[in-house]
């Protein structure tokens, strides 16, 4: 539990993977953490969690090229409106939170509420 006011999580990053590959769809951490940076990290976390793609929370996990930040990735599945390959029908779809290094024991405290 934080004790105190500051907040640990700065943001959040969501990606799937598309016809083309893993793809960021939304970033609200855009100062923080830049878009390639994003893309890195789902391209990361992708291959992590394999063909699978189990629902489940992975982490703390690194931020690239930004020590100062973890992640919780939530991973889920949607299914595709379009896609050529019939194998993407469901794409794999990662949640990411990104927090302060500092409350990582906080963070994974937390892993049953998210």
């Amino acid at each position: 539990m934080v004790l105190n006011s500051e907040t640990p999580i700065i943001g959040t990053i969501i990606s799937l993977f598309s016809d083309s590959g893993p793809q960021v769809i939304f970033n609200s951490t855009k100062t923080l953490v830049s878009e390639d940076q994003a893309l890195n990290l789902a391209i990361r976390i992708m291959t992590l969690i394999g063909e699978q793609g189990r629902t489940e929370i992975y982490g703390p996990l690194p931020v690239p090229s930004n020590e100062q930040y973890l992640c919780l990735a939530y991973s889920f599945r949607v299914q595709a409106t379009y896609t050529t390959d019939e194998r993407l029908r469901e794409r794999p779809s990662i949640i990411c939170i990104i927090f302060k290094r500092e409350f990582k024991r906080d963070m994974s405290r937390a892993h049953g509420l998210i």
